[in-house]
């Protein structure tokens, strides 16, 4: 559990200068999600104990294409309790950029110093979101979708990558029995 709080602090540490970069630079950084699972709207608005639902999924029903919600302190609405230094406020909104009934609205996150520039956001990534058959890259800025298709590790070679894990574990004496809590796959 240590070293998983060490790698998280790690990972924000890192975002913390790429936003601190960004900002002496004059780069407007901001991110997309493309599968939300999260409720921080729901909770933002109260309603996150008077309905089972997901933003996303909520959003979905209710924006039309090209439509966006406000802006919500996503920080705030995380409510991190241990902030040692302060971290970056990050801002975000959900914005329907598809015209498929079928593809939900993505959320779009930023930081602080780029508030006030939300509608410049929500155009840019309007403008460059495709418009595909492929669910997968349908309303999804052109930038994500090429870094997706060229980033992505293909399912065979992460099942290859688990296999040598375990058997290597396995050589060390490692309890097979824990291996099915632990992962909850076989070698098949």
């Amino acid at each position: 559990m240590r070293e998983l709080t060490r790698r998280a602090r790690q990972l924000v540490s890192l975002r913390e200068e790429l936003v601190r970069r960004c900002r002496q630079l004059g780069i407007p950084v901001f991110s997309v999600v493309k599968r939300c699972t999260t409720r921080y709207f729901m909770k933002w608005y109260g309603l996150k104990d008077k309905a089972p639902y997901t933003d996303q999924f909520i959003f979905h029903q209710v924006l039309n294409y090209g439509e966006r919600t406000s802006s919500i302190s996503v920080t705030k609405a995380i409510e991190v309790k241990e902030r040692t230094p302060p971290l970056t406020e990050i801002y975000g909104f959900y914005i329907k950029t598809s015209k498929n009934p079928f593809t939900p609205p993505v959320r779009v996150e930023y930081p602080e110093h780029l508030r006030g520039r939300e509608d410049w956001i929500a155009s840019y990534v309007l403008s460059t979101s495709l418009t595909t058959r492929e669910a997968e890259f349908d309303g999804i800025p052109k930038a994500l979708c090429l870094a997706h298709r060229d980033c992505k590790i293909a399912r065979g070679m992460v099942r290859e990558v688990y296999r040598r894990v375990v058997l290597n574990l396995l050589s060390k004496g490692f309890d097979e029995r824990l291996m099915g809590l632990a992962w909850g796959a076989s070698l098949d």
